[in-house]
């Protein structure tokens, strides 16, 4: 019973499925090389509900610009790589996902807001936001007491986010 599926090299997506139905306690879903690849909206949409047992999902080099809603259903995600996408925002379902640990969102280049409710994350140690376009940090950041690394915070004017919120990180 396979619990890890590494890729790597080119590979149709339409693979992806069928490896995935036969593995229904899928942990990883790992891309081991930076080959640009493609996702399309409807195939994310279509292979995050045969992943409920992941722990470990990286699209990162995908070619995507959006996560569908039913990212929130992945209860026992704990790591998840979206660097180097052209994903613009996070669904707010992304704040149920009570497990994650790791939200790697490096060179995301036309991310541009995180979810209002990211102090719902309570687990998450480690937030990598650099490279990301950001022009403000959700309010109530300092909730996240577990929150170990954190590449930068931008001090926002609309939200009013302010330099205090990581008073309680320290």
């Amino acid at each position: 019973l396979a619990r890890y599926l590494s890729l790597s090299g080119k590979y149709d997506p339409s693979m992806i499925f069928e490896v995935i139905d036969k593995a229904k306690l899928l942990r990883t879903f790992l891309p081991l090389d930076h080959e640009s690849r493609h996702l399309s909206s409807n195939e994310l949409r279509d292979l995050l509900p045969k992943l409920q047992f992941l722990r470990v999902l990286s699209l990162s080099h995908y070619d995507i610009t959006e996560l569908p809603d039913s990212i929130g259903d992945l209860e026992h995600l704990r790591y998840m790589d979206l660097s180097h996408t052209a994903i613009r925002s996070l669904p707010e379902s992304v704040c149920a996902l009570r497990k994650l640990q790791t939200l790697i969102l490096s060179h995301c280049r036309t991310l541009t807001e995180l979810p209002e409710n990211m102090w719902k994350l309570s687990d998450l140690c480690h937030l990598d936001i650099s490279g990301t376009d950001l022009y403000e940090m959700p309010k109530e950041m300092g909730r996240l007491k577990n929150l170990q690394t954190l590449t930068y915070f931008v001090v926002g004017k609309e939200s009013g986010s302010t330099i205090k919120e990581l008073g309680g990180l320290l």
